[in-house]
């Protein structure tokens, strides 16, 4: 009985060691595979990400750190600031006050180079006015029954003191006017040019206009021509003689 046992047990044993047998190479040739599967999955190198690097952080300048600025460093610093401020605040007032100058008599002289743009011309007219003068003054003198006996000497009178008349008028309007310069007028050599010198007399005392040889004009508040004219002197005692 225990034969029978022991034999069926190993009959058994056979069976199961025979179809593990048959059952391994199938499992042999499958496991290969499997492993290069599994091996194919795992080998793939898959993108890791990079690790994030630190930033870093500001530090403050080292100077900030070690040196902490005293109480009169602020001071000076501020000071020489203001002193700047202020020099440059000069500086900036001083060309303001240059350019308006410059400007101011760039305005001036255009204005004055307008105003007196006649001048030139103006006085050369004078001497045309003059002419005219002279004639006037010499029909003037001639007596009356002179100018009737000649036919047409009143007409050339007439036309002589017309143009006279034109001319001032024109005159005039270019701010050229003629001045009032008499005999017994204070002598000013700023506007006459003494041509002589004459004794003074009750009238007319030293340093006055005793004749006008020529009429003097301005031209708005300049002095055209001056008037020309002879100029009164004291009388010298007889004890005076010259050298």
């Amino acid at each position: 009985m225990h034969r029978l046992v022991l034999r069926i047990g190993a009959h058994r044993v056979l069976r199961s060691s025979t179809a593990a047998m048959c059952a391994a190479p199938s499992a042999l040739v499958s496991a290969p595979f499997q492993r290069a599967q599994y091996r194919f999955y795992s080998e793939e190198k898959k993108a890791e990400p990079k690790p994030e690097e630190p930033q870093q952080q500001q530090q403050p300048p080292k100077e900030a750190e070690t040196k902490k600025p005293s109480a009169a460093a602020p001071a000076e610093g501020s000071s020489k600031k203001d002193e700047e401020i202020v020099e440059l605040k000069k500086k900036v007032m001083y060309a303001l006050a240059e350019a308006e100058n410059a400007r101011r008599i760039g305005r001036e002289d255009t204005e004055k180079a307008r105003e007196y743009s006649m001048q030139g011309f103006a006085k050369d007219m004078l001497e045309v006015i003059d002419a005219i003068e002279y004639s006037v003054d010499a029909f003037n003198k001639l007596p009356k029954a002179e100018l009737e006996k000649v036919a047409g000497l009143n007409t050339i009178q007439t036309g002589l003191k017309m143009c006279q008349n034109i001319a001032v008028k024109a005159m005039n309007k270019q701010g050229v006017k003629k001045m009032d310069v008499q005999p017994g007028v204070k002598f000013d050599p700023n506007q006459h040019d003494a041509l002589f010198n004459a004794p003074a007399t009750k009238d007319i005392p030293p340093e006055h206009v005793t004749n006008v040889v020529k009429a003097g004009f301005m031209i708005k508040e300049r002095v055209l021509r001056p008037a020309q004219v002879g100029v009164a002197e004291a009388k010298k005692e007889a004890g005076e003689n010259t050298a």
